[in-house]
């Protein structure tokens, strides 16, 4: 029996599935032409090999979990649902979840009617985040191609290399507690949180998109490059500016939540794959002025806040306090029970950016749309997800009803469409 080491990172995202989300990064990728199925499933398959992670159960069985290799039957992590209503089918599949304690980290499922073909593919978020999750769906993609190419391909296996041995790598860390100065980290108390319903009842999934077209974000590129900011800053301020505006804090400044792809501070960049290499930071944005004095603020607050020091800071945090998984795991559950009795817990963006500047092929056919699905969360937690593809921006929130209200979402989301459309 083959066993990998986990991360705290690791650990920190496992434990989210028996709190308060779903721990599941998934991705929807839409095709005007038809997979082949089998092929797909020899794909996943060779996947299994090259990165034999994808295997594993997450082992919770002392103080350090491990990942620990099983034999799969791959066809319960590959299947083919034939349905004229896609629709119905990809969320149903969106809502399945993965107990990576029993269960590979990884499902994909093929949903195709006469013309159109719709992949969706899940990880469980202690196997990776959302740069990992990309980085599956182009060896996927990959794999597959090279099997229409030659059917008797099979790639060489590889050693799991994680994420935060590349990083600490990078900037030359030997001793991590050495390194350390806590009088660098930000404050990241929640001041405010999302409307609650009922927590109490069976949550159920759900999900709700908008997309802007190429006209859209070309609009948006423009409004960045005049006033000085970036299309990360200003999804941020679309996101703050309607949130503001729906729930009315009397606060001058709210802070949000972003995530922060790390793979750039690593030697081997994005070949850095299967693991979790992000993390959270808070911004503070005041809740008054203009739309153009905000994105410029937002701007340079998420570009100092991105710095190296700050960066290095705040992974080897995450790092030194997680001392072991049960006393994180006690920790997070506590903190979950803290969220609840408060209603406080900061209003989350992943923004994982252009899902194509690397093409994804699959043989010769590309896919027309694609966005990511991030964690859906139990309120008052909640999470926005922003990705671009084929120049078409979508905006996504996964969440569980009733703890957050489809009202909510529909308002919040139609606020960001409008604010974003009209610049």
């Amino acid at each position: 029996m083959k066993t990998f080491p986990t991360t705290p990172f690791d650990w920190f995202n496992f434990t989210a599935q028996n709190c308060n989300s779903n721990a599941l990064i998934q991705f929807v990728l839409k095709f005007d032409n038809l997979l082949d199925f089998e092929l797909l499933k020899k794909a996943l398959h060779c996947c299994l090999i090259a990165e034999p992670i994808l295997c594993c159960t997450f082992s919770v069985k002392d103080d350090f979990p491990q990942w620990t290799d099983i034999h799969p039957d791959i066809s319960k992590l590959c299947r083919h649902i034939e349905n004229e209503n896609p629709d119905v089918e990809i969320s149903r599949f969106l809502s399945e979840r993965i107990d990576a304690v029993k269960e590979c980290p990884v499902k994909i499922e093929l949903i195709t009617n006469n013309k159109e073909s719709f992949l969706v593919l899940k990880t469980h978020h202690a196997l990776c985040d959302a740069g990992g999750t990309l980085q599956f769906v182009r060896m996927l993609a990959e794999m597959y191609s090279m099997l229409a190419c030659n059917s008797e391909f099979v790639p060489e296996s590889k050693t799991p290399k994680r994420g935060t041995e590349d990083f600490y790598e990078y900037f030359g860390i030997t001793d991590k507690t050495a390194r350390f100065n806590q009088s660098m980290l930000s404050d990241m108390q929640s001041t405010w949180g999302t409307p609650v319903g009922n927590n109490a009842v069976e949550q159920i999934f759900t999900y709700q998109i908008r997309q802007l077209d190429k006209s859209n974000l070309q609009n948006i590129c423009q409004f960045a490059e005049i006033n000085k900011s970036s299309l990360n800053a200003i999804v941020t301020v679309a996101y703050h500016h309607a949130l503001v505006k729906i729930l009315q804090p009397s606060d001058k400044c709210k802070e949000i939540q972003f995530t922060a792809n790390l793979r750039k501070y690593t030697k081997n960049g994005e070949a850095n794959t299967l693991c979790n290499l992000s993390n959270m930071y808070n911004v503070q944005l005041p809740t008054q002025g203009s739309f153009e004095q905000l994105v410029q603020t937002a701007k340079q607050s998420i570009d100092k806040i991105l710095e190296q020091e700050s960066i290095l800071q705040s992974m080897l945090a995450c790092e030194l306090i997680s001392t072991d998984f049960k006393t994180l795991d006690s920790f997070y559950a506590a903190d979950w029970e803290n969220v609840k009795k408060t209603g406080l817990c900061t209003p989350m963006i992943s923004n994982i950016g252009s899902l194509d500047k690397e093409p994804i092929y699959f043989r010769n056919i590309k896919p027309i749309d694609m966005y990511i699905v991030s964690p859906a969360f139990v309120g008052p937690s909640f999470m926005l997800a922003i990705s671009t593809y084929n120049e078409v921006m979508t905006l996504c929130s996964a969440y569980y009803k009733p703890s957050t209200s489809d009202e909510f979402v529909k308002i919040l989301l139609n606020n960001m469409y409008d604010i974003l459309k009209k610049l």
